[in-house]
């Protein structure tokens, strides 16, 4: 198998299962979903040179376990925070890490606190920042994958509504 073919399988693997994360209605199922998806992303996205893109992702891989055990945690978000900018200083690569660090910053700010329809009408948003980053840097899978997320998120955000409005 041709390197270049392995790398992007990578990458759809990643996407699949991030795509995933954000269409289930479980907060903790996606969780989960999404801390294995970043950590194949990250690992796609750093073979192909995205530097702060890969170590956003193992930050988000690591934050997205991490709200299991400390939901809602200020000083764990802060700490995530901290590490994706610390992270990104010595990955700079202009305005794909720019974009890659704001759209990383703001899922760890979302994603550790606000939960249901609300954080996936927010996380939809993120994802306009984050079809930038992967337009710029090549990368199919993750244009694909973030596509899928910004769709399962209003998807999944207007199911949650409609389940919360049935059941008052």
């Amino acid at each position: 198998m041709e390197f270049d073919v392995a790398v992007q399988i990578l990458g759809w693997l990643g996407s699949a299962l991030v795509v995933w994360a954000f269409w289930s209605p479980s907060d903790r199922k996606m969780a989960v979903a999404l801390g294995f998806g970043l950590a194949a992303m990250g690992l796609h996205l750093g073979i192909l040179g995205a530097g702060t893109a890969a170590a956003g992702c193992a930050v988000g891989a690591a934050r997205s376990l991490a709200v299991l055990r400390w939901p809602g945690s200020r000083r764990m978000t802060l700490a995530f925070c901290a590490a994706g900018i610390a992270l990104a200083i010595p990955t700079w690569n202009g305005l794909p890490s720019a974009l890659a660090l704001l759209a990383g910053t703001a899922s760890t700010v979302l994603l550790m606190t606000v939960v249901g329809a609300r954080l996936r009408l927010a996380m939809a948003g993120v994802s306009a920042i984050w079809l930038c980053h992967h337009a710029l840097i090549g990368s199919v899978p993750a244009l694909a994958m973030e596509s899928l997320v910004a769709i399962g998120n209003l998807v999944t955000a207007a199911r949650l509504l409609r389940v919360r409005a049935a059941a008052a």
